[in-house]
């Protein structure tokens, strides 16, 4: 719907907004994950049998060559998950001024 449309066009646009202040405050740091090249967010499976050194190696990659991942069988419950994902959404709809008092 244009609702829908016009909801996820203002995300998009806060997305960008927090994408160029956290970039700010990583200053030198030579980070740039907002330019690698991926087809999708990396999903790493913490239940699936991995050693530790191959889910440090999948959540190195994920961070630095994509910037963010998402993680499964992690054993947090749903609604601890969802709490979270609420509270990063009223976050990010703050103005900028407000989130860089943060």
């Amino acid at each position: 719907s244009e609702r829908r449309r016009m909801q996820m066009a203002r995300d998009d646009n806060i997305l960008a907004e927090d994408v160029a202040l956290e970039r700010s405050l990583r200053g030198g740091l030579g980070y740039n994950a907002a330019s690698a090249d991926f087809e999708a967010v990396p999903i790493i499976d913490l239940g699936g049998g991995a050693s530790d050194a191959e889910l440090t190696e999948q959540l190195w990659q994920a961070a630095t060559s994509v910037g963010f991942f998402t993680l499964t069988n992690h054993g947090i419950p749903a609604a601890e998950v969802e709490a979270m994902f609420g509270a990063a959404k009223a976050y990010f709809a703050q103005d900028r001024a407000t989130k860089e008092e943060a």
